[in-house]
């Protein structure tokens, strides 16, 4: 690997060259999807409009603060200065065949003296870890209690909201799937919120396997998983996605 930061490096520079076009037609999939908390922008030409109204408030610098990557997926913390001020962002990018397919994005403004709160990433991460031990071990309540009663979950099939729609969720894998195990392969934690790499592998109640990687964004609030996007290939669900479960 080491990809990713070539790949950043060119974003950087078609960026601060204001080539908003350049950036997309280069590193997008025609059908990607670029997600932030409040937005959503599905298409090249939506993403393209998107980063055309970005690149208006020219970017002078960009410093790539932290990255990690698997094959496939990379995550960083960027920190860029442009006219209007300094923006600190996470992004969670998923390639297929090198090019973005699925990306997450969140921006924010620097508080003035702010700085790292090492105990609300070690609370983080102690939830997103205890996340996929209760999984693993097939403690669906242990899971349950994880989330915020009014919890956003959101996956590529769609949006559950709140507890009880969790429950139900949790009675369709239970129904759907011989085996089930969600594997961490990396995490990455910035305060209240978490990026997770995960390799599904499962067997559904039909016999088939499934083999599925994800991207797992988290927004954690008092203990409690108040936000969740799920990133992957809803295709590679297929064989669960289409049985027939009394």
């Amino acid at each position: 690997m080491g990809y990713g930061r070539d790949f950043m490096e060119k974003r950087f520079k078609y960026v601060m060259a204001g080539q908003a076009d350049l950036l997309v037609e280069e590193q997008y999939h025609d059908d990607a999807v670029l997600l932030a908390f409040a937005r959503k922008f599905a298409g090249k030409p939506a993403i393209l409009k998107a980063f055309s109204e970005f690149v208006r408030d020219r970017v002078e610098s960009i410093d790539l603060l932290e990255l990690t990557e698997t094959e496939d997926q990379i995550f960083c913390r960027v920190r860029m200065v442009r006219e209007s001020g300094i923006l600190l962002a996470k992004e969670a990018l998923y390639l297929v065949d090198g090019k973005v397919f699925r990306q997450f994005s969140d921006e924010q403004k620097p508080v003035a003296g702010e700085e790292n709160d090492s105990r609300q990433a070690a609370a983080t991460r102690e939830v997103v870890e205890t996340y996929f031990k209760t999984v693993n071990a097939g403690d669906w309540d242990g899971w349950l209690a994880l989330f915020d009663k009014e919890i956003v979950f959101t996956e590529p099939m769609g949006t559950v909201h709140g507890l009880d729609g969790m429950g139900q969720a949790v009675k369709g894998l239970k129904a759907g799937y011989k085996t089930f195990q969600n594997q961490l392969l990396k995490i990455f934690v910035d305060g209240n919120s978490a990026v997770a790499c995960t390799q599904i592998r499962a067997v559904t109640m039909g016999g088939v396997p499934i083999n599925v990687k994800s991207a797992n964004l988290y927004w954690v609030k008092n203990n409690r998983i108040v936000n969740q996007e799920n990133l992957f290939d809803a295709q590679q669900l297929k064989p669960f996605l289409d049985q027939k479960l009394s």
